[in-house]
């Protein structure tokens, strides 16, 4: 076996055609392969827990679920400045072809309601969402929008919400 170049690996001769193989790409099939039979456990899971059979509607779903259930609203804000203090609360949709909504909904301390859309373009985005739990003072997660690595959406501090809201946002996408 040699080498040629960095990504490509010469395997050998057969029937006088040289084969050659992209180990990345090859290793990124078998990860997949393996994978495979998580995810469509994952999304026949969630079909089943959200009463559908569309995958995107599942995933949609559970997203919202756990947008809601992991929402920072005041209660969970202590240690802040009353003035400072503000429900937070997302809900996503779809909207054009490969086009996300997320509308955020903030309530003040004095009872204003601030309501944002924002859509996300998933053409061409790596579905990866990234999150960051803060430690100390403040009581959130922070996931990054995957097309620019800005923050994207806040929920209270849970490792685990967060971390499932991720990966059901990375299907999703």
């Amino acid at each position: 076996m040699a080498r040629i170049g960095k990504a490509a690996v010469l395997v050998g001769l057969s029937a006088g055609l040289l084969l050659v193989f992209n180990p990345i790409t090859f290793a990124q099939e078998q990860a997949a392969q393996i994978e495979a039979p998580e995810r469509d456990s994952y999304l026949n899971g969630l079909k089943t827990r959200h009463h559908t059979q569309d995958e995107r509607a599942a995933l949609l779903a559970e997203s919202n679920q756990l947008l809601n259930d992991n929402a920072l609203t005041v209660g969970y804000q202590v240690g802040q400045a009353q003035n400072k203090r503000e429900d937070l609360n997302y809900q996503l949709s779809l909207g054009g072809a490969g086009e996300l909504v997320v509308r955020e909904e903030r309530r003040s301390a004095d009872g204003a309601l601030a309501v944002r859309h924002q859509s996300v373009e998933l053409f061409g985005i790596e579905p990866f969402v990234r999150y960051e739990c803060q430690t100390g003072a403040s009581q959130s997660c922070v996931l990054f929008n995957p097309k620019d690595g800005s923050p994207w959406l806040t929920i209270v501090r849970n490792q685990q919400g967060a971390q499932q809201l991720s990966k059901a946002l990375g299907f999703l996408i």
